[in-house]
């Protein structure tokens, strides 16, 4: 029956089985590191390999070649901090009229953007209120030029500070 569901569904049964896999102590990656530290796992010939990566992805950090390195190996990516807060003005006026067109918050659209995405969306929240606007996702769809708006958000530049921030807590945790 699992290969009649979506990936995120299939993501959410496996986890009753394996918890995220992160393959660095720090839960954000850098890309090559991520690369090159998966490929050393299989080469050790591990017995089971991993099914869900779990590294941030938003709309704020999303990196497509990424996430399709993993989908490419079977491997689900589980987006931590999918509902990351911070930005400057412009992207946060996009996200709110991308929004409202819905009739829904800027997290539902966070939250929506990475379900159209495939990913497995990992958001917490001690609100019982947000708790139930984070599941009030499924009754709308974002479309292809809400997707495009939203996939501009992250530039090269911040993909490179995130790199830059990823090393140097690499190098401090060493």
């Amino acid at each position: 029956y699992r290969y009649k569901l979506p990936r995120w569904a299939v993501a959410l049964m496996l986890f009753r089985d394996f918890f995220p896999s992160n393959f660095y102590s720090c839960p954000h990656f850098f890309p090559f590191v991520l690369r090159k530290e998966y490929e050393e796992l299989l080469g050790a010939n591990i017995k089971v390999k991993p099914v869900v990566n779990q590294f941030e992805v938003s709309p704020r950090m999303y990196r497509p070649d990424l996430i399709q390195y993993f989908f490419d190996r079977g491997i689900l990516v589980a987006a931590s901090k999918a509902l990351n807060r911070a930005g400057d003005a412009l992207s946060v006026r996009m996200i709110q009229q991308i929004a409202d067109r819905h009739g829904k918050t800027p997290a539902q659209v966070f939250l929506r953007w990475g379900t159209q995405k495939q990913l497995v969306i990992l958001s917490k929240t001690a609100s019982t209120h947000r708790m139930y606007e984070n599941r009030a996702i499924f009754d709308f769809t974002l479309d292809a030029s809400d997707i495009a708006l939203l996939d501009s958000i992250t530039t090269q530049q911040d993909i490179e500070r995130r790199a830059a921030h990823e090393l140097n807590s690499k190098q401090v945790q060493q």
